[in-house]
């Protein structure tokens, strides 16, 4: 019996370890773990310095929600097979769904930024634009509902030094500075600082009406990603 207790903790310590070897809390990133299923949320990624009743909270959300929504999405939209504590989440993925799934790659693939555009990973590369668009879009709508400010009151949020930036400005602002230069892309990803950029920004951006409207930009996604 104590030999069994004794491998039994063991096994608990090893698989413990496993886990805190991908849970790291000095991570950047919320990362999706598909052969556990697992979402993490290091606890780096949150900052104590604003209060989360103020306003000046939300310009946290694009660093912060988008990171937790693009690894939502690629839980999603993983190939493999879903879990059981998924089956009920994933229930009204309908054919319809996963054709529009299929669309929407397709188009980003056939509008892929030429430093991107590459035969082997054209598949993979697409993927990344689309979840890096929905964790933004995703991420600006929970930014639109924490601006008090503009909520109640129905009035936008400047910051004193940038009075002729708006607040979904800001928004956007917040995300690209955030997202430029990823030490942790370019390493993982075999990328160029440039071409970083385009996957994580420039190329997700594109497909959103929000960031066009924030900036008039004057045109209209080649690939709409939300109605």
């Amino acid at each position: 019996m104590r030999q069994q207790e004794k491998l039994q903790a063991v096994l608990n310590f090893t698989a413990a370890a496993k886990l805190r070897a991908f849970e790291s809390d000095l991570d950047t990133e919320v990362r999706y773990d598909p052969t556990r299923r697992r979402v993490h949320v290091p606890a780096t990624i949150f900052s104590p310095s604003s209060r989360t009743n103020e306003s000046f909270f939300a310009l946290q959300l694009p660093r912060v929600a988008t990171r937790l929504y693009r690894a939502m999405v690629q839980m999603l939209t993983e190939e493999e097979p879903y879990g059981e504590q998924l089956q009920d989440l994933v229930a009204g993925l309908t054919e319809n769904s996963a054709r529009a799934l299929g669309f929407l790659l397709g188009c980003i693939e056939r509008n892929m930024p030429h430093g991107l555009a590459t035969k082997t990973q054209e598949k993979i590369r697409a993927k990344a634009v689309l979840e890096q668009a929905v964790a933004v879009h995703l991420a600006f709508r929970a930014f639109r509902e924490m601006l008090h400010v503009k909520r109640i009151w129905n009035l936008d949020y400047r910051l004193p030094g940038l009075p002729d930036v708006s607040s979904d400005q800001l928004f956007f602002i917040y995300f690209a500075l955030d997202n430029c230069h990823s030490e942790d892309a370019v390493r993982h990803g075999r990328l160029t600082p440039a071409a970083v950029d385009e996957l994580r920004v420039s190329a997700p951006l594109k497909y959103l009406a929000e960031f066009s409207d924030a900036f008039q930009c004057g045109w209209q996604p080649a690939c709409r990603i939300a109605y």
